[in-house]
This record gives structure tokens, C-alpha cells and sequence, in this order.
């Protein structure tokens, strides 16, 4: 079992571990841009649309196939053979329950059936891989991207009693959870909410209600289960979390996404981070844009021993022709399902063996190869430097330039006050 000592993550015995590895998305959350799915909007429209056309039985059916085949326990082995020792696994709620009020899925136990997850953790056990239970979508919806469940429909942070409603069901749900994952060593952390938007702009009313909706949660994660680390999101600076010494919130560690430009971006921002409180930095997402690099992120985040996972392990025929070294395991031929159109027959084709890794149909990319290197540690420390060097450069050309703006401007202005003052 894992724990926090300071800033560093520790076994029972006090070996630090670094986490190093891969998210699961479109697991258990389509995204269109990379999953088999043609429907842009997210989850949400993709049950409602298969419950409408087939009914809540066979729509489930159509989805538990779809899961059963985009990731099996074999790709568990199969990330871990590539040197990684973290997966970080996003959830919907409406997989464990069947409507906005909290209804269970049960198993022939009568309990909530956590039987996909529980597959997945038990491959991960058998693998030395750690899982990190990732809560990604929830009702009402924590920000307007199609990821949390439905793009363009905010309401989770609402001052409504509808939307305390669902906080307070969210609340319920980590703690049936976390009773569940209880004592379990290869459950790394509770991921309370991932990307909470609720302190974007015009939107700061919003950040006392997340706070406190974590603080519920926290709790009711501890009545449950005293022993696993709770991991809370900056969206997407440290700014946007409190003092975890405000709420008493203890063997926590505080999470950043990074999707920054620059080298220099990512490397202010961990390094912010780690001077802020005295708790775990873990960068739970990221992808250099722009001018960033890999080499130099990966690098910087294991010089500062930050444990960090990539977006994303699995993918294909992707929408956005940026995709560029996203993916792991890639196919870029394979049908996406269409929803309104397809008949079951067709969309239980697509979601077939046919997803499976082992299929023969996704190839492991350049990019998996470039960075299983850095899941042992490695440091580029050239990259680091020639990098470090060119944004000091651009830094300090661009801080010369202004400073030659700024002399221009003043020389103007004296000799214009010089004029004044002879005509005086």
C-alpha cells in the first residue's frame, strides 16, 4: 500500500516510488477524436441514443462488449512490459449506475458490481502495475468538454439544489468505492474529479462549492477506507486548490495537467507546484504543444522525481490530425460505430474482437518505443540543457526588445519635453 511522506510517495516500508505511466482513456469514456464512436457530444449521447433505439438491456449489452474488447487484461501485460509501473484509469458513473439517483448496477451478490474495474485492478496486481481510479464524468457535468460526459453542459458547481444533489451523489459513490478498493495495495490513489472547471473566469463563485464538494469526498473516502492516498486536480495550476492543512486533509497528493507551449511552461509549473505544499506532485496528464518537447518534459518531470502519466495508452482513426505521439497501441483503419444508423448487428461488429490489441490490429507506435526509456527514470540531461539554453535565449531577446521599446519610447518622450521646454 502506498503512501505519502512529505512530498514523496512511499511503500509500507518506506521506498519511494516514482509513478511512471499511462492513462486508459476511451476505456470507459468515448471521446470521439480517438474512440470507435461517431458521436461528438460524448457518453451521454451515446447511451441515450442506444437506449432510445434499443432499449437499456441491449444498449448496456452493446457497451459491456465494447469494454470487454478495447482493453483486456492482456494490455495490462503489455504496459507493463513496456517498463511502466502506473495506469490511471477514468471512469463514468453511469457504468456502475443506471440513472441520475444513484441506482447501482448490482452483481448475484446483490452489491454494486465493480466487476469490469475490478478486472483491470486484479491484472494490474498481477503485473506490479498501480491503478489510480479516476472519477471523469459525473452527473450534471464538471466542465463543458465531451470527456466529462457531455460537452457544453456545466452544471455540476451550479448554486442549485439539483446540482447538491449530484454532489452529494458523487459523494455517496467514493465512499461505496473506496469500501470497495478498501485494503487494496494495487489501488494507488482515489482521482476525486478529474478537470473540475471551477476556477475558469467568471466562474470564481464556483471554487468554495469544489472545494468543499473535495472535502465531502475526502470524508467519506476516510469513513470507508483510511489507508489509500486521495489525489485532488488543479485545473490547472496549484492556485485553483487550497491549503491541504485548511480541511485536515491528510496522505493527499495534489495533481496538474499540462498541456503548456513551452519547455519553460512546463518546468515553471512543476516547479510552482512542488514549492506550494509539502505533499506529492503527480502531473496526471500531459501533451507539449507548440514549442514543448518531449524529450525535455520527460525529462524535467523525472530530474524533479514527479510521477507523472501519459495521455493516452490506446487509440484510433483519429479526428484531429494533430494526434501526433499520443498513442501507445494505434489503428488508423477500423470503422467507427455508428449510433444513429447502425443496426446492433453492426455496431456489436465494430465494437467486436476487432478493438482487441492482441488482434493483430494495433501496432505499437514509434512514440511507445521513444518513451518507455523515460518509465525507468532515464534523464535526457543534453535535452535539458540545449533546451533550457534556447528559452533563455527567446527569453532574453524578448526581454532586450522590450527594454529597446522601452528606451525608444523614453528617448521620444525626453526630446519632445526637451522641445516644450526651449520653446518655453
Amino acid at each position: 500500500m502506498l503512501h505519502t511522506e512529505g512530498k514523496r510517495i512511499v511503500t509500507a516500508s518506506g521506498e519511494e516510488i516514482i509513478l511512471r505511466g499511462v492513462n486508459l482513456g476511451g476505456w470507459m469514456m468515448f471521446e470521439e477524436w480517438f474512440t470507435p464512436v461517431t458521436v461528438e457530444s460524448g457518453c451521454a449521447e451515446v447511451l441515450d441514443t442506444l437506449v432510445s433505439r434499443f432499449g437499456s438491456e441491449r444498449a448496456m449489452e452493446l457497451l459491456r462488449q465494447y469494454m470487454s474488447n478495447f482493453l483486456t487484461t492482456g494490455d495490462i501485460a503489455d504496459i507493463a512490459s513496456m517498463g511502466f509501473n502506473c495506469v490511471r484509469i477514468p471512469i463514468w458513473y453511469r457504468l456502475f449506475q443506471s440513472d441520475d439517483k444513484g441506482t447501482w448496477y448490482l452483481n448475484d451478490s446483490g452489491e454494486p458490481d465493480f466487476s469490469l474495474l475490478d478486472e483491470i485492478v486484479d491484472a494490474c496486481a498481477e503485473n506490479g502495475v498501480y491503478a489510480i481510479i479516476d472519477l471523469h464524468g459525473v452527473p450534471g457535468y464538471q466542465n463543458n468538454c465531451d470527456h466529462c460526459g457531455k460537452a457544453d453542459s456545466q452544471s455540476f458547481f451550479n448554486l442549485t439544489s439539483k446540482a447538491s444533489g449530484y454532489r452529494e451523489l458523487m459523494v455517496e459513490f467514493w465512499r461505496v468505492l473506496a469500501e470497495h478498493y478498501a485494503g487494496n495495495p494495487a489501488v494507488a490513489a482515489y482521482d476525486i474529479l478529474n478537470e473540475p472547471l471551477a476556477d475558469v473566469v467568471g466562474r470564481a463563485l464556483y471554487t468554495p462549492t469544489a472545494w468543499s464538494f473535495f472535502d465531502s469526498a475526502y470524508k467519506a473516502v476516510r469513513s470507508a477506507d483510511a489507508d489509500h492516498i486521495v489525489t485532488f486536480e488543479a485545473t490547472w495550476r496549484y492556485s485553483s486548490l487550497p491549503d491541504p492543512n485548511t480541511y485536515g486533509w491528510e496522505n493527499v497528493m495534489y495533481q496538474l495537467h499540462l498541456y503548456d507551449t513551452t519547455d519553460r511552461a512546463f518546468e515553471d509549473a512543476v516547479v510552482s507546484s512542488l514549492g506550494t505544499y509539502d505533499i506529492p506532485c503527480f502531473v496526471g496528464e500531459f501533451y507539449p504543444r507548440t514549442n514543448a518537447t518531449f524529450d525535455f518534459v520527460l525529462s524535467m518531470f523525472n530530474y524533479y522525481s514527479v510521477s507523472w502519466c501519459l495521455w493516452t495508452y490506446k487509440g484510433m482513426n483519429p479526428t484531429w490530425s494533430g494526434h501526433g505521439n499520443f498513442f501507445c497501441r494505434f489503428n488508423n483503419t477500423l470503422p467507427k460505430a455508428d449510433v444513429y444508423n447502425d443496426s446492433f448487428e453492426e455496431i456489436s461488429e465494430k465494437w467486436g474482437e476487432c478493438l482487441r490489441s492482441d488482434s493483430g490490429n494495433f501496432e505499437r507506435t514509434g512514440f511507445s518505443w521513444f518513451v518507455e526509456k523515460y518509465a525507468d527514470g532515464f534523464i535526457d540531461f543534453p535535452a535539458l540543457t540545449e533546451n533550457e539554453s534556447a528559452a533563455r535565449t527567446k527569453y532574453y531577446k524578448n526581454a532586450l526588445s522590450l527594454l529597446e521599446l522601452l528606451y525608444n519610447i523614453c528617448s521620444d518622450c525626453l526630446a519632445k519635453v526637451s522641445n516644450v521646454l526651449k520653446f518655453a
